[in-house]
């Protein structure tokens, strides 16, 4: 993705929202590499509120699906795995769990924002330090805590 395609400042981390939304144009950069390495014909008619949805057959319960990496400001890089952007309904579809942020209607100083859900931080330990203003995170097998 080209540099300047998301301001540093334009992000937020969203625990209520399972899904995450990226600026226009990340999401279309996204959208397009992750049909391309999937390598299936999308679903006709997407699952609602998804734009991009895939026959789960299609996928190969994610072996095909490549980890996705959300570069931050800095150089440092978030591994998502495919099932952390992908949601499989049950039914044979699984979708892109990443939306654009163009479909929120935001006010012009939120434009462009991206928000990353909480289902793409799923087993990944985030430590916020306010004073520093910086977010740390490393992947983590959240099924082991208690």
């Amino acid at each position: 993705m080209a540099p300047g395609v998301v301001s540093p400042h334009d992000n937020l981390l969203d625990i209520f929202s399972p899904v995450t939304f990226l600026a226009d144009g990340a999401y279309h950069a996204v959208k397009k590499a992750v049909t391309a390495a999937i390598g299936a014909a999308p679903t006709a008619t997407p699952l609602k509120p998804f734009d991009v949805c895939f026959p789960k057959a299609g996928v190969a319960s994610g072996a095909a699906a490549p980890d996705l990496v959300l570069t931050f400001q800095g150089g440092a890089g978030m591994t998502v795995p495919p099932s952390n952007y992908l949601l499989d309904d049950g039914n044979g579809t699984v979708c892109l769990a990443i939306l654009s942020s163009a479909r929120l209607n935001l006010t012009s100083e939120l434009d462009g924002v991206s928000i990353l859900g909480s289902l793409q931080q799923e087993n990944i330990h985030l430590l916020f330090d306010l004073d520093k203003e910086t977010l740390t995170f490393q992947p983590a097998d959240c099924s082991s805590l208690s």
